[in-house]
């Protein structure tokens, strides 16, 4: 397993499987990976991938909000 931001993925040749994780901006997906999918989207057609998104969350949290997720 190896770990690099997306810049830094010069091929997936010898991977099983593709995880990504990118953070929401302005409820977009950063611009590095969406440059990152259309760059590679034919290597990930081959490929299992699982993704994860992060975006903001209020300050104060809402603690019944949390409970319910």
């Amino acid at each position: 397993m190896d770990v690099l931001p997306v810049k830094d993925v010069r091929g997936m040749d010898g991977y099983e499987a593709v995880v990504l994780g990118t953070a929401l901006y302005v409820g977009r997906w950063h611009g590095q990976m969406r440059d990152f999918l259309r760059r590679r989207r034919s290597e990930l057609m081959d490929k299992p991938v699982a993704l994860f998104v992060l975006g903001p969350v209020k300050d104060p949290h809402d603690d019944v909000e949390w409970e319910n997720a």
